[in-house]
């Protein structure tokens, strides 16, 4: 996907999800049009996790101080399994299967909470007509520092 394609796509997104119970069909087709199918099929079970690991930070030399040394802060680090191929855009990632677009806002697992941070597109897979726009609802379970998380996704908007 090349740049125009991939902020048009966040725009579009920005057009399903404003505030009312409906969302325009056009803005749906555009969308499902723009993103390519994933060819992946990825897991059942997907296992994402995220921590801060240690840098090096920096050290140097300072006129009319000497030597200064930075601690570094920490650097983020990702693991995944099982994770389907996806396209960012803009401020989401998105993962297109036939029938289905899920969309992710791109900073969605920095919240405790995921409700409201993805949603589902369903389409007829022979006409391209979207059918309805999912809502992600998330219940947790936490034990001590692992937090477990099950999503559901509940009916949201339909075309117009």
């Amino acid at each position: 996907m090349d740049q125009t394609s991939r902020l048009r796509s966040s725009a579009l997104v920005e057009v399903l999800t404003r505030d009312g119970d409906t969302f325009p069909i056009a803005a749906g087709r555009e969308l499902i049009a723009l993103i390519p199918v994933s060819s992946g099929l990825g897991t059942p079970l997907r296992i994402d996790t995220a921590w801060q690991g240690p840098t090096s930070g920096m050290a140097g030399s300072a006129a009319g101080v000497g030597t200064v040394s930075l601690p570094g802060e920490g650097e983020d680090r990702r693991w995944s399994f099982g994770s389907p191929p996806v396209w960012r855009c803009g401020l989401y990632t998105l993962c297109h299967r036939p029938g289905r677009l899920q969309i992710e806002q791109l900073f969605a697992d920095t919240f405790e909470d995921q409700t409201g941070r993805a949603f589902v597109l369903q389409y007829d897979r022979r006409t391209g007509r979207p059918t309805r726009l999912l809502l992600q609802v998330e219940q947790t379970l936490s034990l001590g520092p692992i937090r477990l998380g099950l999503a559901r996704f509940r009916d949201w908007k339909r075309p117009v």
